[in-house]
């Protein structure tokens, strides 16, 4: 199914039980579900949300909120300007590229979380199994939160952003690319690093796996 540019704001539902689904240059608050079977949305506009049961669903330049759910299969979103986006699969890797949002979600069962070029105010990412990595460059950043149950963390942030990192890992070690950090020391181990005044609060938990905080590029 497909639907393409209608010329007035919906609410509206568009369901398939099987099959691909597809939307572009549609405006309003829109659902698209399907069973089973891809999802492509480009150039929507609103209050957006993606839910299938098993299939990718591919997002392009879209505006306003997205939220996308995918059972089993890959998340991937190019171009997003808007307040919130989320993605989450059960099993599959998470790619978010060339975005601009007040607040990122991304979570997966297994797969790996990859974003690239976000300007964002706070990051989540969460994955069961596989590694985040994470570019986020943006001043506004202000809270980062990362979680992995196997897998290693590479968060990069702003060269000249001020921060306080701490991390919980049941093996692996911390490093942080910026010289001018002072290190956080618990019994010789180190669990975090501060810079300036700590204004950008990052959080990472890995229960295997090493991580890293570096000054964007």
């Amino acid at each position: 199914m497909a639907v393409r540019e209608l010329g007035r704001a919906l609410s509206a539902t568009f369901k398939n039980h099987v099959g691909e689904l597809s939307a572009e240059g549609i405006e309003g608050r829109i659902l698209l579900d399907t069973g089973r079977g891809g999802i492509t949305a480009r150039r929507l506009k609103g209050e957006i949300k993606a839910d299938t049961g098993s299939g990718e669903v591919l997002a392009e330049d879209v505006t306003g909120s997205f939220s996308c759910d995918t059972g089993s299969g890959e998340c991937n979103v190019t171009g997003f300007d808007g307040t919130e986006l989320s993605c989450d699969t059960g099993s599959g890797e998470v790619r978010i590229r060339r975005v601009k949002a007040d607040l990122i979600v991304a979570d997966t069962g297994s797969g790996r979380i990859v974003v690239e070029q976000a300007d964002a105010g706070e990051f989540r990412g969460d994955t069961g199994s596989g590694g985040i990595d994470a570019e986020l460059t943006g001043t506004r950043l202000r809270r980062v939160k990362a979680d992995t149950g196997s897998g290693h963390v590479s968060l990069r942030i702003p060269a000249d952003a001020s921060f306080e990192v701490f991390a919980d890992q049941g093996s692996g070690s911390l490093h942080c690319g910026f010289a001018d950090a002072t290190a956080v020391k618990d019994d010789h181990k180190t669990v975090g690093y501060r810079r300036g005044d700590g204004k950008v609060r990052i959080a990472i938990d890995t229960g295997s796996g090493g991580a890293t905080v570096d000054p964007a590029r």
